[in-house]
């Protein structure tokens, strides 16, 4: 609909000029999608790496401890000098791994790293016997790739105490494991152990042990009282003599009321007054007095 029209600044149909001059001028499509990339300044480590979205790059050995340029996507990783030109090309790593080319490491390079390896395992030995074979065993593992692990165990000295690193590299070295995010884990699990409270044997809210004593006592004569009870009503005769009040398993001796002593039991017209015998539990003799 507007192709046919006439523009009004130039007075000439837009779909004439566009075929025969703006055309003409334009550029084919790319053949990639547009790049969407980050990049940001590196120093080169003394292990020959660079970091990139947490994972490491090998750059080759003249540019070992020169600043580069990174570039990283979501498939590819370059490396440039400061002059933009590509040194290197890899593919994108997953978060911690290491990737390192053959001809990044040179014989003497290596041997360097060697050296720098042993002088952080010196450095290590001072934080304890644990630290020390923890990181021997690691670099065994690891290889090259250790020495930044080293620089890690170095820097959490800053941060906690010897006893606690010895302690998480004992753990870890138990278990097999060779990675600096496992002793952050074991670190910060560890808490300060709890001081137990000290026993008080006498406080103003705490109860004697002799009102203990009493309390038990008396329970433990109620239940012999309960029992003698239970006893009277089967040695005279209660249940036969009246057949229509039975206690049953269920029912305890408190949920049936005591006899009076000298009335027939509720419910019992045979019984006579001289066949029920007293209620001795229920009977409290008056208490004695001292006359001078």
């Amino acid at each position: 609909m507007a192709d046919p029209r006439i523009h009004g600044t130039t007075k000439q149909q837009v779909g004439k000029v566009f075929a025969e001059v703006e055309r003409q001028a334009l550029l084919p499509l790319p053949t990639e999608h547009f790049a969407n990339f980050q990049e940001a300044q590196r120093k080169v480590n003394r292990d020959g790496h660079v970091e990139a979205a947490k994972a490491y790059y090998s750059a080759p050995p003249e540019y070992l401890g020169r600043t580069v340029w990174v570039r990283w996507d979501a498939r590819l990783v370059r490396i440039f000098n400061h002059r933009w030109e590509q040194v290197t090309l890899y593919v994108r790593r997953e978060p911690g791994r290491f990737s390192t080319l053959g001809e990044h490491l040179a014989p003497e390079k290596i041997s360097g790293l060697e050296r720098g390896a042993a002088y952080l395992l010196e450095k290590v030995r001072w934080i304890g016997p644990q630290a020390h074979q923890w990181a021997q065993a690691m670099l065994t593992a690891r290889g090259i790739e250790g020495t930044r692990v080293l620089q890690g165990l170095l820097s959490l000295t800053k941060r906690h105490s010897h006893e606690s690193l010895e302690k998480a590299c004992e753990i870890a070295l138990s278990h097999g494991v060779y990675r600096l995010r496992t002793l952050h884990k074991l670190l910060k699990r560890q808490a300060a152990p709890q001081m137990p409270l000290p026993f008080l044997e006498e406080h103003p809210i705490i109860r004697p042990m002799d009102d203990y004593a009493q309390v038990v006592a008396r329970a433990i004569h109620r239940q012999s009282d309960r029992s003698s009870m239970s006893e009277g009503f089967t040695r005279h005769g209660w249940t036969e003599e009246c057949p229509g009040e039975r206690v049953t398993a269920r029912q305890g001796i408190a949920d049936v009321p005591p006899p009076r002593s000298g009335y027939p039991l509720p419910g019992c017209s045979s019984a006579e007054p001289g066949v029920v015998s007293p209620d001795s539990s229920s009977v409290v003799p008056p208490p004695s007095f001292h006359q001078e």
